[in-house]
């Protein structure tokens, strides 16, 4: 995940597409995201739908 981040920063699309390849579903990719890299400034691009509105809402009980 890191290397995909690094390959393509922003480009979500390219790094779902790789993810699939590798055998993961649609509904694995927000846990794979979680476990491996994280959410920081530089994977904040992965987090969309309905992943970023339980992570934002994470974010605002921790303030």
């Amino acid at each position: 995940m890191e290397l995909l981040v690094s390959e393509f920063p922003g480009q979500y699309g390219k790094v779902e597409n790789f993810i699939l390849e590798a055998g993961y579903s649609k509904e694995d990719i927000p846990s794979l995201i979680d476990r491996t890299v994280g959410r920081d400034n530089k994977t904040d691009f992965l987090y969309k739908g309905k992943h970023r509105q339980e992570h934002d809402k994470l974010y605002r009980k921790k303030k």
